[in-house]
């Protein structure tokens, strides 16, 4: 939790510890059907934030091509200023490829036991009551 924490603190990490277990687990039995709309939303983070690294990049380009280093609108350093923001810091969703790191293959991983599995395909029970309808 220590290093989580300085990692968060320097800003060299976005999630929390606990949402990045939960990103860890998610990953890890990715192939349990309870976990597969989630990751399938972790995936989906990722695509996101690979897109949006590669429109800052050709906008980046693209202002380098028209203005080169003149001053940008609103009074930035331009090209200069937009190149600063390609760096990691930047990005949304880095947490989550950093989590293959952290990730065992999976004949390492432990076993699926009786409990978890059953945790795994049940779905919960709401607590609130349901209303009726006439």
């Amino acid at each position: 939790e220590g290093a989580h924490a300085l990692l968060h603190k320097a800003g060299r990490r976005h999630l929390s510890r606990r949402a990045m277990l939960g990103a860890i687990l998610i990953r890890s039995y990715r192939d349990q059907p309870r976990f597969h709309t989630a990751d399938q939303i972790l995936e989906a983070l990722m695509d996101i934030d690979s897109l949006m690294v590669k429109w800052r990049n050709e906008h980046v380009l693209m202002v380098h091509r028209m203005i080169g280093n003149k001053v940008g609108t609103g009074g930035s350093s331009g090209h200069a200023y937009l190149r600063s923001t390609l760096d990691d810091g930047m990005r949304g969703f880095s947490d989550l490829f950093d989590l293959t790191g952290f990730l065992m293959p999976a004949h390492q991983l432990p076993a699926v036991t009786p409990a978890f599995a059953e945790l795994l395909h049940t779905v919960p029970v709401s607590t609130t009551p349901e209303r009726e309808t006439s």
